[in-house]
């Protein structure tokens, strides 16, 4: 992997293809780049002209928590110094999930005037002195070989996933188990990700091709605070769909591409660069 050494901190990242940047962040506990990577680099084969750079986010990965950060606004500093380093003075694309969409929402933020793209997928709404809007948790597919293939510490998934199928098996222990069991025995501290960022969402803007993704079904973060925000994305496609939870990647994995594919088109349309 590649190194980012900040003042405080390296970070580690693969950076692939060359063009306009996108950087390319993955949510919080049992994620690291790979789980980006897997979904996002399948679409980029046949389209030239991106540099896509996949972020091992502190404290997930290979990238060490800073056991100094006292405030997640410390965090966003980071990646504003990664930014500022890796990409400096150059426009760039944004896509984040779960806790890498509250990340990614403070980038816009504080980097509006270069950024030509934003997708948010199961986005964590950033939004202070409220309780979160949840839906009722719900199994709408129920496999019995599923639950019975899991290890006694994969069990947890099943409070999440809406579409409990054993075909999944294979890509949840690659990109999740895996991952968590390697940031769990690093010791890595989840408080300061549960933690209200400085920024206000509702105020944020952004008047570029957005696509923002949430889960009928999704019991972490659900979907009623990112519609809240849609207004101040004029560009914005919003679905919800419908047989999927927090790993909407997972169960809605075809159609989720398919709305990608339509929103990079989108981006390429508003950089004068044909599909």
């Amino acid at each position: 992997m590649l190194e980012c050494r900040l003042a405080d901190l390296t970070i580690k990242y693969l950076s692939f293809g060359e063009g306009e940047p996108i950087l390319i962040l993955h949510g919080s506990g049992p994620n690291d780049h790979h789980y980006m990577q897997n979904d996002f680099e399948p679409l980029f084969a046949g389209r030239a002209g991106w540099r896509r750079i996949y972020i091992d986010l502190p404290g997930h990965g290979q990238t060490p928590w800073p056991e100094w950060a006292t405030s997640p606004d410390q965090i966003l500093d980071l990646l504003c110094e990664f930014i500022d380093q890796v990409i400096p003075n150059e426009k760039f694309t944004l896509a984040g999930l779960s806790w890498g969409g509250q990340l990614s929402l403070g980038l816009v933020d504080r980097r509006a005037d270069r950024i030509e793209g934003l997708f948010l997928s199961v986005p964590s709404v950033n939004v202070a002195g409220s309780k979160r809007k949840l839906p009722a948790d719900v199994v709408l597919v129920e496999d019995n070989d599923f639950v019975a293939g899991l290890l006694q510490d994969e069990r947890w998934i099943t409070a999440v996933l809406t579409v409990q199928d054993a075909a999944y098996l294979e890509r949840l222990r690659r990109d999740i188990f895996a991952v968590g069991r390697v940031n769990e025995k690093n010791g890595i501290n989840h408080e300061l990700r549960g933690q209200i960022f400085s920024y206000d969402a509702k105020k944020i803007f952004l008047d570029k091709p957005t696509l923002i993704l949430t889960g009928r079904q999704d019991n972490v973060v659900g979907y009623q605070d990112a519609w809240e925000l849609v207004e101040n994305f004029p560009r914005a496609t919003f679905a919800v769909l419908d047989r999927a939870s927090h790993f909407l990647s997972i169960e809605q994995n075809s159609l989720m591409k398919a709305l990608i594919v339509e929103w990079l088109d989108r981006v390429e349309e508003g950089r004068g660069i044909s599909g």
